[in-house]
C-alpha cells in the first residue's frame, strides 16, 4: 500500500519551473519519496519515475489517493492499469482518510520552512530544501518499527557519514580550469543527487545548482549573505523579509547640568531590595462585582463560627422534626407554605395516570435576623 498526494502551486517556481511536488509514502516502512513537477498533468510520469526505482524491492498492489483530476485522468489510469495496480480515491472532502501522506506534507514543509530560515537562502530553491526534509527523515528511526524507514525498505542501513547541514558553505571543485584559474569554486550545500553519489551545490554567483562530487565544507555553519552583505527583494524568503528583529532601546545616562540641584540620598532602609524589584508581588484583588459582598477573609473566628452553625442544621425533614429546635423548624416551614400560598407558586391538579410525581425536599438554613439575632429558614 503506497499513499500519494500532489502539492502546489507553490510560489515563486523554482529556477527549473517547478510549481509543484508529488509525495509517495510506503505504508509498511513510512518511506518517503518526493518529485518535483511543473504542471500537475506530470503526475504520470512522477508515478512512473517511482514504480521504477522502488521495482528492486517490490510491486505496488494499492496507491491510495484522493480526487485530484491528475489521479483520475486518462493517462494516469492506463499507467495504473499497465502496473496492475488497484486505486483506491477518498471521500471528497475527507483529508483524513490519506491522512499518513498528509501528516507528512506537514512534517516536511516545516523542515523545509526551518532550513530556509536558518539558511537565509532564497525562496526558490524550496524544492531542494523538501527533498533534504524527506532524505534526512528517512534515515531517522522509527520507535513504531525499530528501524528507520530507509533500511526497513531497502534492507540496507543508511550510511549518514556524508550527510551535512542544509545551507552550509562549501568549495566545489573546478574541473574544467586553466593554469591560473582558481581549484575551488565558493558555493552552498542544498542537497543530495539521487541518482549518483555527488552533492547539490548552490552557487549565487550564477544563481544555479550543481552536481560536484569533490567538496570541502566549512566547519562552522554561518547563514548566506550576499556580497553587498544584504538581500535583494527576490533572494529574501518572505518570512524572513516579514519579521524583523526589535532593537533593544539603549540606556543612555544623562549628563549632570551645572544648574540642576543634586538629589538628595534615598536612606537605607527606604530602598527596595533588588530580589523584590525583580520578583515583585502581584496584588491580588476581587472582582468589582463582589465589592458588595463581606467575605470575611481576615476573620478566622467568622469561619469557625460559620463552620458550627452548619453543624447544627439538619439536612432532611426527619432530622428538622426530631431535633430540640423542633418548633423553630416548624414555624420555618410552615412561613414558607404560606409564603408560597400568597404567590399563587402552584395549583393543586390530580396527577395524570401512569405519571409519577416530581419529588421535593426541605431545605434548612440559620440566617441572622436585622439585631443579629439567629432565624431558622426553610
Amino acid at each position: 500500500l503506497v499513499h500519494c498526494d500532489l502539492s502546489g502551486p507553490i510560489t515563486p517556481a523554482s529556477a527549473e519551473g517547478y510549481r509543484y511536488a508529488v509525495s509517495f509514502v510506503d505504508d509498511f516502512s513510512s518511506l518517503m519519496t518526493v518529485y518535483c513537477i511543473r504542471n500537475k498533468n506530470d503526475a504520470t510520469d512522477a508515478l512512473r519515475k517511482f514504480i521504477a526505482e522502488t521495482s528492486p524491492y517490490g510491486t505496488i498492489q494499492r496507491l491510495r489517493t484522493d480526487n485530484g483530476g491528475e489521479f483520475t485522468s486518462g493517462e494516469f489510469m492506463s499507467e495504473i492499469v499497465k502496473n496492475k495496480i488497484k486505486i483506491e480515491y477518498s471521500s471528497p472532502h475527507s483529508a483524513h482518510q490519506n491522512g499518513t501522506v498528509e501528516r507528512g506534507w506537514r512534517t516536511l514543509y516545516d523542515m523545509a520552512r526551518c532550513m530556509l530560515v536558518e539558511s537565509n537562502l532564497p525562496r526558490s530553491l524550496w524544492i531542494y530544501a523538501v527533498k533534504v526534509a524527506a532524505y534526512t527523515r528517512n534515515r531517522c528511526f522509527s520507535q513504531r518499527t525499530g528501524l528507520t524507514p530507509y533500511e526497513l525498505f531497502t534492507g540496507v542501513r543508511p550510511n549518514i557519514s556524508k550527510m551535512r547541514r542544509f545551507g552550509t558553505k562549501c568549495y566545489s571543485y573546478v574541473q574544467q580550469k586553466q593554469k591560473l584559474d582558481a581549484r575551488s569554486q565558493p558555493g552552498i550545500f542544498v542537497g543530495y543527487d539521487n541518482n549518483s553519489p555527488a552533492f547539490l551545490i548552490y552557487f549565487p554567483c550564477t544563481g544555479r545548482v550543481g552536481r560536484v562530487r569533490c567538496v570541502e565544507f566549512v566547519a562552522e555553519f554561518t547563514p548566506y549573505v550576499s556580497e553587498n552583505g544584504d538581500h535583494s527583494d527576490e533572494d529574501i524568503p518572505p518570512f524572513v523579509n516579514d519579521y524583523v528583529k526589535p532593537q533593544m532601546p539603549v540606556a543612555v545616562e544623562p549628563e549632570p547640568q551645572p544648574d540642576q540641584e543634586e538629589e538628595p540620598e534615598v536612606p537605607a532602609e527606604n530602598v527596595i531590595p533588588e530580589e523584590v524589584r525583580r520578583y515583585p508581588v502581584r496584588k491580588r484583588r476581587h472582582p468589582k462585582y463582589l465589592e458588595e459582598y463581606s467575605t470575611n477573609e481576615d476573620t478566622v473566628n467568622a469561619t469557625i463560627d460559620y463552620c458550627f452553625r452548619i453543624s447544627h442544621v439538619p439536612t432532611t425533614y426527619k432530622e428538622a422534626v426530631s431535633c430540640p429546635e423542633y418548633s423553630d423548624w416548624q414555624g420555618a416551614m410552615v412561613e414558607e407554605i404560606e409564603c408560597l400560598k400568597e404567590n399563587n407558586t402552584y395549583d393543586l391538579a390530580l396527577l395524570p395516570e401512569g405519571q409519577k410525581p416530581v419529588g421535593g425536599r426541605w431545605v434548612y438554613a440559620r440566617k441572622s435576623g436585622p439585631g443579629g439575632e439567629e432565624i431558622a429558614r426553610a
